[in-house]
């Protein structure tokens, strides 16, 4: 019986590990949506028809934010030269640019979607998308 627990045990640690790093992964996307959000609102602000700049400019500088804390905080164990890493990230965020993107042109073009309501939509529809991409590529290898 104690064998059995022991095993049990072991087969949670894994699936524990994941909620733990996914969790983390959604804190700091917490965060970098606000960042986000501010910064293409405040572009749409000053500039109404530039919703894509908003969401490129917000792409570049919160991509950048969230290799940094979640290399720190969520993938610890990750090794690898800074800059390496971050050329992955961009690179497998590059694809949820490209989804987010037509995701808004879809809802603003398309159906006629609030500018201010459609980015919103977006990051509750990227962030799993996200996380797999930094799961699976940016942080895969040495120590993961």
């Amino acid at each position: 019986m104690k064998k059995h627990k022991e095993q049990e045990g072991q087969s949670i640690r894994p699936f524990r590990a994941f909620v733990t790093q996914f969790v983390r992964f959604g804190i700091i996307g917490a965060m970098n949506t606000l960042l986000s959000l501010g910064i293409i609102y405040g572009i749409i602000w000053f500039w109404p028809q530039a919703y894509l700049l908003g969401n490129a400019v917000a792409w570049v500088l919160t991509v950048f934010l969230s290799y940094v804390l979640n290399r720190r905080f969520v993938f610890s164990a990750f090794r690898q030269a800074f800059w390496r890493g971050a050329a992955k990230c961009y690179l497998s965020y590059s694809a949820g640019l490209v989804i987010s993107s037509l995701l808004l042109l879809f809802w603003v073009e398309g159906i006629g979607l609030s500018k201010t309501v459609a980015p919103i939509i977006n990051v509750i529809l990227m962030v799993p998308v996200n996380f797999l991409f930094a799961r699976l590529f940016t942080f895969r290898g040495r120590g993961e």
